[in-house]
């Protein structure tokens, strides 16, 4: 599962990395303040386009209303790159991560460059008894936080 897709270069990369991947990526390619509605539109042609050849199921929805179409505990892993607020950061993590298998990976985007992002990440990890398993990837376009479902 990838949450928040935009033009679906990461999307690409896990189809061509993973052999057999099933992907479902859910964003829900709307307007918002930095990006109108033409431009979404030109995003998902371009996802729909790019991910064609690997069969990736697409959910153009918001992430939380997408959650609910999965069973808990039913993906491998989960990457969260969607609404970069606090509020939907903690929400896509709380939710998202029951629906990740016990061992499977919990993991996200642009942790060193979006302070709300390292917020939500560090107010779950300290609450949830996550604070002994977690990591940080020091990465050139953000760096990607990510754990192991216990």
């Amino acid at each position: 599962m990838e949450v928040g897709v935009r033009e679906g270069k990461y999307s690409e990369v896990l189809c061509e990395t993973i052999p057999n991947l099933q992907l479902s990526c859910v964003d829900p390619w709307a307007a918002y303040e930095v990006t109108g509605q033409e431009d979404q539109d030109k995003l998902r042609a371009k996802a729909i386009e790019r991910l064609a050849p690997y069969g990736v199921r697409f959910l153009q929805m918001t992430s939380m209303e997408a959650v609910g179409s999965f069973e808990d505990h039913s993906l491998d892993f989960v990457y969260i790159d969607g609404d970069h607020t606090f509020d939907a950061v903690m929400c896509d993590i709380m939710f998202w991560n029951r629906k990740v298998r016990v061992g499977g990976v919990l993991a996200g985007h642009d942790f060193f460059c979006c302070p709300d992002i390292s917020r939500a990440v560090q107010a779950y990890v300290d609450s949830h008894n996550v604070i002994e398993s977690w990591f940080v990837l020091r990465e050139n376009n953000g760096g990607t936080f990510f754990w192991v479902v216990k």
